[in-house]
């Protein structure tokens, strides 16, 4: 496994928390 560039990190951990919380707010949709 290759070692994975930090600015590419950097932008991708907000963008999984993001899409985490818009996936928390369907599932309270839905209940």
């Amino acid at each position: 496994m290759s070692t994975i560039p930090n600015d590419f990190v950097n932008f991708l951990v907000p963008v999984i928390q993001e899409f985490d919380g818009a996936v928390e707010q369907v599932r309270h949709r839905q209940l």
